[in-house]
């Protein structure tokens, strides 16, 4: 590969690269193209890092975890951008032409964005939960991690099929992120009836393909801050799956619906706060399958403060 040794790149040039292009960038052009790699690959995990946790990491309101990530992004820079000038310029091969900087500063640039987009869009996502819906597994606020990944399907003949495709059939029990049919809003509830099944709300009973849901009482729930309690029950599906169930009022609006049949490639979805959830009872209706944004599997924080510390890091079963 030929090289330059009679222009070796100046201090003004090195640092005007560096700021305006990248860093990345700014190696090359002195010719340190292992050090570029290592500083691209640095600048990738280090927004992957802030898109996926800092940003909705508790107690932070998103106006402060946004300008955490900025902050980082900014540290980042001033002290990568020093250690390109006291870089020891080497022999510049071809690579560090100017327009060829340029090239690959541009498409560096967008590889430092799209890597951690990428992993939203087909690993993992953070939500919050709006509303006490889901009571008392999800309180108010939650932010909680979606793998986006496990229902996904069609991954036959896909390099890295097995990362992007989890090929996981939805199952009775699965807490699921959905868009909402008509206005596309995303929607956490828990799935109850699969395609094929018949779905009955009586005397604020479950009846799943014509048989009630056996349920347990248990301690009632008192939310924080609150002199109130409500009923609480441990509910189990045929497959196993236990969870608990809020009671607000007996014989309200919502115990008693007409029978619901799940059409092909639709699911029925309820929220564990029965008396107080708009779920496919009533507008919602059945969702389609191609709607599904993914499946939530862990709890991280509350944005209102009031999650309890035993809480973290609750795994959704």
């Amino acid at each position: 590969m030929a090289v330059d040794t009679k222009h070796p790149r100046g201090i003004v040039s090195t640092f005007f690269v560096a700021l305006i292009i990248g860093l990345f960038a700014g190696l090359l052009w002195i010719g340190r193209i292992r050090l570029a790699v290592v500083v691209l690959v640095g600048v990738c995990l280090l927004m992957s890092l802030a898109i996926v946790t800092i940003r909705w990491w508790p107690p932070l309101p998103w106006f402060l975890a946004d300008g955490l990530v900025l902050y980082l992004l900014l540290v980042a820079v001033t002290i990568a951008v020093p250690l390109v000038l006291r870089a020891r310029s080497r022999p510049h091969p071809t690579y560090s032409r100017l327009w060829v900087v340029v090239l690959l500063g541009i498409v560096a640039s967008i590889g430092s964005f799209t890597v951690p987009a990428a992993i939203r869009l087909f690993l993992y996502q953070p939500f919050s939960m709006p509303s006490g819906s889901m009571l008392p597994t999800m309180l108010p606020g939650d932010r909680f991690m979606v793998s986006t990944r496990v229902y996904r399907r069609g991954g036959e003949g896909t390099p890295f099929a097995s990362l992007i495709f989890g090929e996981e059939e939805p199952e009775r029990g699965d807490i699921v992120v959905f868009r909402h049919p008509v206005d596309r809003h995303p929607y956490v509830k828990r799935l109850i009836g699969k395609p094929g099944d018949t779905v009955q709300m009586r005397d604020g009973r479950v009846v799943l393909n014509g048989v009630v849901l056996p349920q347990k009482r248990s301690t009632d729930y008192r939310p924080e801050g609150d002199d109130r309690s409500f009923e609480m029950y441990l509910e189990t599906l045929p497959n196993g799956r236990s969870y608990s169930v809020l009671n607000l009022v007996d014989g309200g609006t919502s115990d008693d619906t007409r029978l619901f049949q799940v059409p092909p490639g639709h699911y029925f979805f309820l929220g564990d706060n029965r008396d107080n959830s708009a779920d496919s009872r009533f507008t919602l209706g059945v969702v389609p399958r191609d709607h599904f944004i993914g499946k939530a599997i862990r709890v991280f924080g509350n944005t209102q403060g009031d999650l309890d510390r035993a809480r973290q890091n609750l795994m959704f079963q």
